[in-house]
């Protein structure tokens, strides 16, 4: 059976884990590695299709973590109901999205908290919709440079599973984590074990790294996104916060915006319970958690 390939699927660069199992087995690093891809879909095929034959991974059953523009993520509360009976009620909510109509995307969602009330359970959870043809034209093309996809799922709940491995959310309580990198910055918070809360953080993008106002620019944008956390979930307190991504580079970034924002904050390291002594930890988080999915 062959070990998944892990990929986050960046605008500028792939990002490839994929684990083996040791003698004793233990999972460990078989690869790990980045590949910056043109942006033109033209000139990317020759580029991966090439890279994929060195890197011998051709025909490997890939797990993906992607970010479009697309994907929207809303937080929702409901009656509780069957399955079905409740994704077709999240794909009325978040109705507003779509030109035309809803059929056209493909509803994911995540319950974050039951509420019991005198006579009803009403469940509040994050949906997740993005346009059905949107996953099978990146599905295609990942077949068409010579991988194998069975599973795509956006970068946020990738970046969550792997900060939940790191940070287990239900022993150590809540935290965060902003992933900054280059086109899309966004935070998430996670809780008893759970992805909690999404939302992009605009003001960070396409930012120098050596702009010397940077960290304070991060640390306001930051604090915004941490407000409106607590407003929506009526809590005072994160424990932690991780900085991920290319943006994360900086010399003393965590420790300036941990005296900014008053919280704990460091660097994610995803490999910190596996050998790994490769440069740039922080940019493999939703491809190592990737990488541990099964087909």
């Amino acid at each position: 059976k062959q070990p998944t390939l892990g990929l986050d699927w960046g605008f500028k660069t792939w990002k490839w884990v994929r684990l083996q199992k040791t003698a004793e087995d233990h999972p460990a690093i078989d690869f790990a590695d980045c590949l910056t891809v043109p942006e033109e879909e033209r000139e990317r095929i020759p580029v991966l299709k090439k890279y994929i034959l060195e890197k011998r991974l051709e025909g490997a059953p890939t797990a993906v973590a992607f970010l479009d523009e697309d994907l929207h993520i809303r937080q929702l509360e409901l009656p509780k109901m069957p399955k079905e009976d409740l994704r077709e009620a999240i794909r009325w909510q978040m109705r507003d999205i779509a030109e035309e109509s809803l059929e056209n995307y493909a509803v994911r969602y995540s319950i974050l908290n039951e509420k019991v009330l005198t006579d009803i359970v009403r469940l509040v959870l994050l949906g997740f919709a993005i346009k059905t043809d949107l996953i099978e034209k990146k599905k295609a093309f990942l077949e068409r440079i010579g991988l194998r996809p069975f599973f795509l799922e956006p970068v946020p709940v990738a970046m969550a599973a792997m900060v939940e491995d790191l940070s287990p959310t239900r022993d150590t309580g809540w935290a965060g984590c902003v992933d900054l990198g280059l086109r899309h910055p966004y935070f998430v918070v996670l809780g008893n074990g759970r992805l909690f809360f999404v939302r992009s953080l605009p003001g960070l993008a396409n930012v120098k790294l050596d702009d010397p106002e940077y960290p304070a620019k991060l640390s306001i944008e930051l604090q915004h996104a941490l407000d409106a956390f607590f407003i929506a979930h009526s809590k005072e307190k994160i424990e932690k916060i991780f900085l991920a991504g290319g943006g994360s580079r900086q010399p003393n970034l965590p420790q300036q915006v941990s005296q900014n924002i008053a919280i704990p904050t460091e660097i994610l390291n995803p490999f910190q319970k596996l050998e790994w002594k490769g440069e740039d930890p922080f940019l493999f988080g939703p491809a190592l958690a990737c990488a541990r999915l099964n087909p």
